[in-house]
């Protein structure tokens, strides 16, 4: 009829409006091709061509890698990075001495339960311990501890938190009053980890002035056992360098907290806040990386660290054997790197290249001596910002690779996957006494199974026994030694 016919026609562009999501390209190509005999079968057929072009283009845009070296620079936000204190955490469990009445120590000061263990390694009543309804007793904390790094650090916070814990007190970062070792990891407010970590407890912190007038802190004058704080005062200030030097509180069998300490290092501790993240993202983006579709590889190089161990540190040709084993045992082809040094990452570049593997890094200066923490002045936010993003980035790979003597495993292990226990072991290669940590999620099958390789040992074509895999590096095989399948 010609009324339905022009009823029809005036209809036509409202109908292409709700189709094409108002793209006139879109629905002027919709006009053309359907024409004035627009049906709503036809509609609906167009509308999911078009959704799904949309979506194409969408992703598209988002995966749209940006100019590698300018994309992602190491830099936190401008200005002070003190944020208000949160609310107290809902469904904390409770928390309080009960808790301590049926429990044997190990020790005399550090939480270290003998006689229970919870299905959760005490997560969740640390969790609780550190967020109590009311915060009236205060272990601050100093960091006041020059040239060690986040990995050593991270080993003195915990003890740290093992003792507040134990007497019953929250403990809080405060910046270092002493005049050469204070803003060792941020040079703006509020001075602590917590410009790039989450914040251990709603709490805030006293008015020192007002607690010392009435004579409320407490401070050990010499080290651990022969000098301990008044525990019957609300608030106990210590450094980070009186546990150092306490080494009766980090060395030994009975110091090693018995619970969780993957999971309280990730969960309570070192919880990266949200610019870190973005920044970590960022850089995932730019080189494709996505959560358990890439490796992480650690090589600690400097000259200082080099001097500290006093023997000869694993060969590139050793990390680069193992990460190449790895990936191809867990079918990847990136490769986060972490390293401070530049002869590292001059080296791996030329293996990326020859073996065509996506080799992805953070942008930032590196150098052949350490720089963190002291070491370099001015460079205390850089270092921390390049720690916690480093750190965040590694912990969404599927295994991770790193010298087994370097701290940075203390803290970067806890964090693969985001808590549990990771599965590790230690590899042996012939040019260094010096092991090479192999370690994947916890609910990741490992699958390297002794500790020996041989970076010397090439052949032109070397096969693994069944199970195993290739190794190539420009042609030639690298021999690793298997056993039943397994890599040694």
């Amino acid at each position: 009829m010609p009324g339905a016919t022009l009823r029809r026609r005036r209809s036509l562009p409202a109908a292409q409006r709700r189709v094409c999501g108002c793209d006139r390209r879109a629905e002027g190509c919709a006009a053309r091709l359907l024409g004035a005999d627009f049906n709503r079968r036809a509609a609906t057929s167009l509308m999911s061509l078009l959704t799904s072009l949309t979506s194409l283009t969408s992703l598209t845009r988002r995966t749209k890698f940006p100019t590698v070296g300018t994309a992602c620079p190491m830099e936190p936000p401008v200005g002070s990075l003190v944020r208000a204190r949160q609310q107290r955490p809902k469904d904390l469990q409770p928390w309080g001495a009960a808790n301590f009445s049926e429990l044997v120590f190990h020790h005399s000061r550090l939480f270290v339960p003998k006689n229970a263990k919870p299905p959760d390694g005490w997560i969740d009543g640390i969790y609780a311990s550190q967020n109590p309804a009311n915060c009236t007793r205060f272990l601050l904390l100093e960091n006041d501890v020059s040239h060690a790094g986040l990995g050593m650090q991270a080993r003195f916070i915990l003890q740290a938190l093992l003792l507040a814990v134990r007497d019953q007190r929250v403990l809080l970062e405060i910046p270092s009053s002493h005049p050469n070792r204070s803003k060792l990891w941020c040079d703006r407010p509020p001075y602590t980890f917590e410009c790039v970590f989450e914040p251990w407890s709603y709490c805030p912190a006293p008015d020192l002035e007002r607690a010392k007038a009435a004579g409320q802190i407490t401070s050990p004058k010499v080290r651990f056992p022969y000098g301990f704080w008044d525990t019957n005062l609300p608030v106990a200030k210590v450094g980070i360098d009186w546990i150092r030097k306490s080494q009766r509180l980090w060395q030994g069998r009975t110091t090693w907290f018995s619970g969780d300490v993957h999971g309280v290092v990730s969960k309570v501790l070192f919880r990266p806040r949200p610019w870190v993240r973005r920044l970590s993202k960022c850089t995932m983006r730019e080189y494709g990386l996505v959560e358990r579709r890439f490796a992480a590889l650690h090589i600690r190089e400097s000259v200082e660290k080099q001097k500290e161990l006093g023997k000869k540190l694993p060969s590139y040709a050793s990390y680069e054997t193992i990460a190449e084993t790895m990936m191809h045992e867990y079918n990847v082809s990136h490769l986060f790197l972490q390293t401070a040094s530049p002869g590292a990452l001059s080296e791996l570049t030329r293996w990326a290249h020859a073996t065509r593997t996506v080799l992805a890094f953070t942008h930032n200066p590196r150098g052949e001596h350490d720089s963190w923490a002291g070491w370099k002045s001015g460079r205390q936010m850089l270092e921390a910002t390049i720690a916690a993003v480093n750190l965040h980035i590694a912990s969404k790979a599927i295994v991770f690779v790193g010298i087994a003597s370097s701290m940075w495993n203390y803290v970067q292990l806890p964090l693969l996957g985001s808590g549990g226990k990771p599965k590790q072991i230690d590899v042996k290669c012939s040019d260094s006494v010096w092991k090479i940590t192999v370690a994947t999620r916890a609910d990741t099958l490992l699958r390297v199974s002794d500790a020996a390789c041989s970076a010397q040992e090439k052949r032109n074509r070397v096969a693994l026994a069944p199970g195993g895999g290739r190794i190539w590096r420009g042609g030639q095989g690298l021999a690793l030694a298997t056993a039943g399948g397994r890599l040694k």
